[in-house]
């Protein structure tokens, strides 16, 4: 019974977040001290119902250590690797100014930026990349907070706009989808498509839609009939309902 009462008196277990690196916490993105999409993810038991609440834009806290960060500029990138509206909507609506390194990266390994700017030198707007034209498969990895959701929504936003036209048949159709583990990363992640569709949507009709257990599948259903998102967030029980 005194070993029970210890137990209690004890109160909770704290938990820190932690690196795969020598024990080290998470470097957080510098940049606004607004919450990214990429921060880490929220326990789930904070909202078992509902519909979870948006993060507001800019990437994950302030550090003093930007080590992650690029000398690259959004508003430098060449129109052929960002779309113009798309680096309006970055710097604009996002509030975001310089890349980080796996947002680079990511750019790099799909044909948009030529490797030349992993070197430290800024890109500017004449020095171009060589696209794979048959696609490629990019696998990134990197730390909480450093903009993971925007390296992979710029380049896949990207060849869709560069694909527009040349296979119209059949009308709109899904053209991204991003699978999360959990609704409240959807809801993060289409918060972020949302703000970089901002100037696209009255030009090009692009859209997004998020879809999440817990919630009216038919609902769902009348959304897609009406028009079929660009980019489609699913979390993998839903999507197989779908399906």
């Amino acid at each position: 019974n005194n070993n029970n009462n210890n137990r209690r008196n004890r109160g909770p277990k704290r938990h820190g977040s932690f690196s795969d690196d020598g024990g080290l916490p998470h470097k957080r993105q510098e940049q606004s001290p607004r919450e990214d999409s990429d921060a880490a993810m929220m326990d789930s038991s904070a909202h078992s119902s509902g519909t979870p609440p948006p993060p507001a834009f800019g990437h994950a806290g302030k550090t003093e250590d930007p080590s992650f960060m690029t000398k690259q500029s959004f508003a430098s990138l060449p129109n052929s690797a960002v779309s113009s509206d798309t680096t309006r909507a970055v710097t604009d609506i996002m509030k975001l100014a310089r890349l980080t390194e796996i947002q680079l990266k990511t750019l790099v390994a799909v044909g948009y930026l030529p490797p030349s700017v992993l070197e430290g030198e800024e890109q500017n707007q004449q020095a171009v990349g060589k696209p794979h034209p048959a696609g490629v498969d990019v696998l990134g990895r990197a730390r909480t907070g450093t903009g993971k959701t925007v390296s992979f929504l710029i380049p896949a936003l990207q060849t869709v706009i560069n694909g527009l036209g040349k296979s119209s048949a059949g009308g709109p159709s899904i053209k991204i989808l991003c699978i999360s583990p959990t609704r409240e990363l959807a809801t993060q992640i289409s918060v972020q498509a949302e703000a970089l569709l901002t100037y696209h949507k009255p030009k090009l009709r692009l859209s997004s839609q998020v879809v999440y257990g817990g919630t009216n599948m038919k609902k769902d259903v009348r959304l897609f009939e009406r028009q079929l998102p660009t980019i489609l967030i699913a979390t993998p029980g839903r999507l197989k309902d779908h399906l």
